[in-house]
């Protein structure tokens, strides 16, 4: 079946985040996200006082379907989103009210093209690197995560899921937590003087991961001791994770010039790392 024979449905989805967008805008080239016989015939942003309203229409089988391909792809734009500004955005249909933001909020301003740009990243990601968008992904929901033990966990599952298409191993699912870690920066950064955390080999990364595996195996209770534990951690378990990302689309994906508008301007909570 076509998707020309497909009707259209019209959604419009709430993104939750500090930031304000200055006027409404309309992506371009939004028809071949998919690549498929479903397909997008308009994307638009506008401000809202919480963060964003996206209004999406979608050529798609049924009203579910249009529905959860229209949140699939606003959640991939906001993954790319997410490793620069380094804060939590969210996605969702449900009701506003309650999430509305307090007006003493610092935003930022943020314009069409970089809209644009995450839109036409995820799209590149979604076809050529499938598992880094994943990591995204899963970077994104820690941000987003309030409780600490699952914040941790999805840390640590995203350098995991990276480290298992490392290029330069050859490593896919074969070895134990730590020996994929360690031979993925190894990868990355040569040797463990020059990893950005963790070079002193005092047993910190080691600490992290026989952690991750107690937290999820469910053999014994998370008890107080245990959270302790997890909070001390999280801090530098978030900053590896980012500099993992940040180095991993530095060395590994050669992105088209036509997708990444030149001279824009790219900010992290830890400084303009990405340039």
């Amino acid at each position: 079946m076509q998707g020309t024979e497909h009707p259209v449905w019209l959604f419009e989805l709430n993104v939750y985040g500090p930031f304000v967008i200055p006027t409404r805008c309309a992506l371009e080239e939004v028809e071949a996200f998919y690549s498929d016989d479903s397909c997008f015939q308009s994307i638009e942003v506008k401000n809202a006082s919480y963060g964003a309203q996206v209004s999406l229409r979608v050529q798609a089988l049924n009203s579910l379907h249009a529905n959860q391909l229209a949140l699939y792809a606003v959640e991939q734009m906001l993954n790319v989103l997410a490793i620069k500004f380094n804060v939590p955005l969210y996605v969702t249909r449900q009701d506003t009210r309650p999430m509305i933001q307090s007006r003493n909020v610092t935003k930022r301003i943020m314009e069409k093209q970089e809209w644009q740009q995450a839109f036409r990243e995820a799209h590149y990601f979604l076809h050529h690197q499938p598992a880094y968008l994943q990591s995204l992904g899963l970077y994104r929901r820690a941000l987003c995560n309030d409780n600490p033990v699952e914040k941790f966990l999805l840390f640590v599952q995203s350098m995991l899921r990276l480290a298992k298409h490392t290029p330069k191993t050859g490593l896919h699912d074969n070895g134990d937590r730590l020996d994929i870690l360690e031979r993925a920066f190894n990868s990355l950064w040569t040797e463990r003087a020059g990893w950005p955390y963790f070079q002193h080999n005092d047993g910190t990364l080691e600490a992290i991961v026989d952690l991750s595996i107690r937290c999820t195996n469910g053999a014994s209770p998370i008890l107080a001791g245990t959270i302790g534990q997890v909070v001390e951690l999280q801090e530098v378990t978030h900053r590896m994770t980012h500099a993992t990302l940040v180095a991993w689309r530095q060395q590994y994906i050669a992105i088209p010039s036509d997708v990444i508008p030149t001279g824009l301007h790219i900010e992290t909570g830890w400084g303009n790392i990405l340039q």
